[in-house]
């Protein structure tokens, strides 16, 4: 019986870790392109400075959603961690680099990271709600709620 190609013991680990069929292809596509860019390299070989520049480069790609971009993390991750056991499997900080992406994507950052927050309270305060209470009515009456429902953070919110 012939011995099955790492690719194959790769879409095996895929089937082990419950990756959906059909996400098992673009996980090997994933680990396929970071292969790629390091021709002829051993996976033992790979530093965290390796994979941390080619999570960087996508990281800014526009035209991965944040969903790729943690597929392309943890295609690497099952790479490195549970197929080849590499010595930068266990230091280096996966966690951190899924959610990279999110604050590098200006187009994903909150609409309001260019609004200086007086303007913000400014806007708040003139807001008038139904039945024409003002904001300052309506945070003042969730204030009270707070104190009532949460006597013991009660001293913390309002300083009595």
């Amino acid at each position: 019986m012939a011995t099955p190609s790492n690719w194959q013991k790769y879409l095996n680990l895929l089937l082990k870790k419950r990756i959906p069929e059909k996400q098992q292809r673009w996980y090997v596509k994933r680990v396929e392109d970071f292969l790629k860019r390091h021709p002829g390299r051993h996976l033992q070989d790979f530093t965290a400075a390796d994979v941390e520049a080619y999570l960087r480069l996508h990281s800014s790609d526009a035209t991965l959603s944040v969903w790729q971009y943690r597929q392309i993390v943890d295609a690497l991750q099952l790479l490195f961690v549970d197929f080849a056991s590499t010595p930068l499997a266990q230091s280096f900080d996966w966690a951190y680099w899924k959610e990279a992406f999110v604050d590098a994507r200006p187009d994903k950052q909150s609409p309001l990271k260019d609004v200086h927050p007086d303007k913000l309270v400014a806007d708040y305060a003139s807001v008038t709600f139904p039945g024409g209470s003002g904001a300052d009515d309506v945070l003042k009456a969730n204030i009270s709620w707070e104190c009532r429902i949460f006597p013991k953070t009660a001293s913390r919110t309002t300083g009595t």
